[in-house]
């Protein structure tokens, strides 16, 4: 909730200082070499590193040709992304609300996970089922095999 927050403060400013639109373009091409490191074994993701590494490129062009809009930049910007991937999309967002710290920095704590995760590597297998039987017995009643998990799975592995 605090992450939607911060975005809809980033898109109500009405009008963004030079410093910001300055920071703006810096970020885009930071974020764009960053990008373009990204190599993974996984050619679902690599795709998608790859459609992101082409509209980051797209967007980064627009910005050269058509700066921002003078009112509302930020929503403009992020406008500007509602056709392109979700990888975009989220890659915006997070540019986004790098441009308003003094706004949001006290939402920190809201986004903040305040309890500690419970992992302990040594569990043996045994004790994982049995936790799982005890609090998430739920499961046990998915028909992983059944026609609808399949057609849903299905759906999952065309969408990615």
């Amino acid at each position: 909730m605090a992450r939607e927050v911060a975005l809809a403060t980033a898109r109500n400013v009405k009008a963004a200082t030079p410093a910001q639109l300055s920071r703006f373009s810096i970020l885009m091409s930071r974020a764009a070499a960053h990008v373009n490191q990204w190599e993974v074994d996984d050619p679902i993701q690599m795709a998608r590193i790859a459609q992101l590494r082409k509209e980051l490129a797209q967007q980064i062009n627009l910005l050269r040709d058509q700066p921002l809009a003078v009112l509302n930049p930020f929503a403009d910007a992020f406008d500007r992304v509602k056709t392109c991937s979700e990888e975009m999309q989220e890659l915006m967002v997070s540019l986004l609300i790098e441009l308003i710290p003094e706004q949001i920095d006290g939402m920190a704590d809201c986004m903040a996970n305040p309890f500690t995760p419970q992992l302990y590597p040594s569990m043996r297998l045994s004790e994982l089922s049995a936790l799982v039987d005890t609090h998430y017995r739920w499961t046990n009643d998915i028909d992983l095999s059944s026609r609808l998990h399949r057609r849903i799975s299905g759906m999952c592995q065309k969408r990615s």
